[in-house]
């Protein structure tokens, strides 16, 4: 068994305007696992479970790139656009790597979304 396991990337927004009108926006296409107030948001993709780390930043990318332009204004006015790349440790002694290629860090350049990792302890 490797040392850590990729799981998911989440999307985390946050923005002092509300984010309501966007979220709806892209509710067909992912699920809001946080939204306790009304200027942060947790949300990951609904219809696949992505099987790379470069699989959800297209993923998001594209489902942004197709936003209506009132919800890509929002967007575009969030202060903070983070995919949460969650990671899950088995507790071994070994190393994992995790790559993020070319292209998917010029999709994050292009969405001005930072990157975080999240790992889960065993």
């Amino acid at each position: 068994m490797p040392a850590a396991l990729f799981l998911n990337v989440d999307l985390d927004l946050a923005s002092s305007d509300g984010l309501e009108a966007l979220v709806e926006a892209m509710k067909p296409y992912v699920i809001v696992l946080n939204n306790e107030q009304k200027q942060f948001v947790s949300l990951e993709l609904s219809t696949v479970q992505p099987t790379t780390i470069d699989d959800a930043i297209a993923r998001y990318a594209l489902l942004v790139n197709q936003l209506a332009v009132e919800h890509r204004k929002i967007w575009n006015q969030c202060s903070m656009r983070r995919m949460s790349i969650g990671i899950q440790s088995h507790g071994s002694s070994h190393q994992s790597s995790f790559c993020i290629s070319e292209e998917s860090l010029a999709l994050l350049c292009d969405l001005k979304a930072e990157v975080a990792f999240t790992v889960y302890a065993p």
